[in-house]
């Protein structure tokens, strides 16, 4: 699904685990190092404009994996790969961090050509449910008071 257009390219299929490895080196994990360096290590020798990333792989406290990707590689746009079921808090702390959209592992294959173009495009791609939340953060951080009459 991902080769309708040549300039996306899978490098894992985070459903089946299968690493896209092929004979291109700047692809090929390596062993000597821990899947997260691997990961930032393979970012910075490709180059990627838009890196879907699980979010389990940048789920510690402080998403170090994500910043780490940032400093090395500030022109890439990182987006999340997450399950609904996943916290919400650690999606929107992420976002706050720095990644440019979240996408559920369920329409994954549906939106992922459309939603890498919109990343490169320098948009935010998040669920709309999403939006009412991001909001009351900002106006949260703000001191902006919902004024909304019920």
């Amino acid at each position: 699904f991902l080769h309708a257009k040549e300039t996306v390219r899978l490098l894992a299929d985070s459903q089946s685990g299968n690493n896209f490895t092929g004979d291109d080196r700047r692809i090929k994990p390596r062993s000597d190092i821990t899947a997260a360096e691997n990961e930032v290590a393979r970012a910075k020798r490709l180059k990627p404009e838009v890196l879907f990333v699980d979010l389990g792989l940048l789920a510690d406290p402080d998403l170090a994996m994500l910043k780490v990707m940032q400093h090395e590689c500030p022109e890439m746009r990182v987006v999340l790969l997450a399950d609904d079921k996943q916290d919400e808090d650690v999606i929107m702390t992420a976002l706050e961090a720095g990644a440019r959209g979240y996408l559920d592992h369920e329409t994954a294959r549906q939106h992922i050509s459309r939603v890498a173009s919109v990343i490169s495009k320098g948009e935010f791609w998040v669920p709309r449910r999403m939006l009412g939340k991001i909001m009351d953060r900002i106006h949260a951080r703000n001191g902006i008071v919902d004024t909304k009459q019920t």
